[in-house]
């Protein structure tokens, strides 16, 4: 007759309490990732196959892809078009916008705080219908996408470079280039532009990314001439076969990956640099300083 001590059930509840978190910490992980993985897997083999029915795909061939290019090709390009322009406006406006922004105790920079916020938690439907009744005469143009694309997705210029220049020590900059003579352009060109070169680019590339898969601005403000690509492949779900519009979906998603990847490395570059940051920003204020200011002579 067998016995069972406590601490053999002790041990027995620890292993199955430490068999249940390592299964939860699983699902936490990895059920997001299936989530998005799985569609866009299934979504592959029908863009691919040469039926789709109720029985799912079946064969395979390449005209849903012919027939999705046909149909994607000329919003495609004005896509990236678009999304190009908005992010190189984007950035433009974000660097001094920023740089205004980190002038503490500004009147600017208090104005300036809640208004870089606004169109992030403004639903698109006002953004769009305030641009139609603002500027009616060019409804159904390319502009008015242009002025909604750069005004939804210019916080997200601002913020990597806001954040940037905080950790950088501009005031030390300034100061050094103030003692060195250097007027506020100059301080400006000179000192902070180059430190933050990297951030205004990641800034650039999100408002890109942003844009080129951007849809809900798009339904209010597109039309039969300028057409966005996430309205090409809304169309394509609703009235196309849905192998077309799979082929759509990964043609969308072939334009997207560049520049994601890029993306993420930049972030990833950027992570790895701050962290020997702080202790190498002084000596690296100094010199930045003492370039510039022999530049400048």
């Amino acid at each position: 007759m067998s016995t069972t001590t406590p601490q053999s059930t002790s041990q027995a509840k620890r292993s199955a309490l430490s068999w249940a978190t390592s299964a939860i910490e699983v699902i936490v992980s990895w059920g997001p990732a299936l989530l998005i993985v799985a569609p866009l897997f299934l979504l592959t083999l029908g863009a691919f196959s040469e039926t789709w029915d109720s029985q799912g795909p079946r064969g395979f061939t390449l005209n849903a892809f012919s027939q999705a290019w046909s149909v994607s090709a000329k919003s495609a390009v004005f896509s990236l078009w678009i999304a190009a322009t908005a992010a190189l406006i984007s950035m433009s406006l974000a660097i001094p916008a920023a740089y205004l922004l980190n002038q503490e105790g500004s009147v600017i920079a208090r104005v300036l705080r809640p208004l870089c916020s606004l169109p992030v938690v403004l639903p698109s439907l006002m953004l769009a219908m305030g641009l139609i009744l603002a500027l009616p005469a060019l409804q159904g143009g390319w502009e008015l996408l242009l002025i909604a694309f750069v005004a939804q997705c210019l916080p997200f210029a601002i913020w990597p470079i806001a954040t940037s220049l905080q950790l950088l020590d501009v005031g030390l900059l300034e100061t050094a280039g103030r003692t060195l003579g250097a007027s506020p352009t100059q301080r400006f060109f000179w000192l902070v532009l180059p430190n933050i070169i990297r951030p205004a680019a990641v800034g650039g590339l999100t408002v890109f990314v942003l844009v080129l898969a951007e849809s809900s601005t798009s339904f209010f403000l597109a039309s039969g001439e300028y057409q966005p690509f996430g309205i090409t492949l809304y169309n394509a779900f609703q009235d196309l076969d849905i192998r077309v519009a799979a082929a759509t979906t990964l043609i969308l998603i072939a334009m997207l990956t560049p520049a994601v990847i890029t993306l993420e490395v930049w972030s990833a570059r950027s992570v790895r640099r701050k962290g020997g940051l702080n202790s190498e920003l002084s000596t690296h204020s100094g010199a930045s300083a003492s370039a510039a200011t022999q530049s400048m002579a």
